[in-house]
């Protein structure tokens, strides 16, 4: 189904997960730890780091006794 500029849902979905995927990109690209690598290659690592950063998160609240007021969610690119 299109809305009303003649995109359907689905195009606007792809297209806000490429967008997100590129702010993470960058988030991650600024940091140097992506530097040198290919698009590909840049993507697969920024998943990596972003799930090893929320278990590194979790475990650590959860070995600390932190109970956090929000609940941390992977991001749904991640899934």
């Amino acid at each position: 189904m299109a809305n009303f500029l003649g995109f359907s849902n689905e195009e606007i979905e792809n297209n806000r997960k490429e967008q997100i995927k590129q702010e993470v990109i960058k988030k991650w690209s600024d940091s140097g730890l992506l530097d040198g690598l290919e698009n590909m290659d840049r993507t697969d690592l920024t998943q990596l780091y972003g799930g090893e950063a929320s278990q590194l998160i979790s475990e650590t609240q959860t070995k600390s006794g932190f109970k956090p007021k929000n609940k941390i969610k992977k991001h749904k690119l991640w899934k």
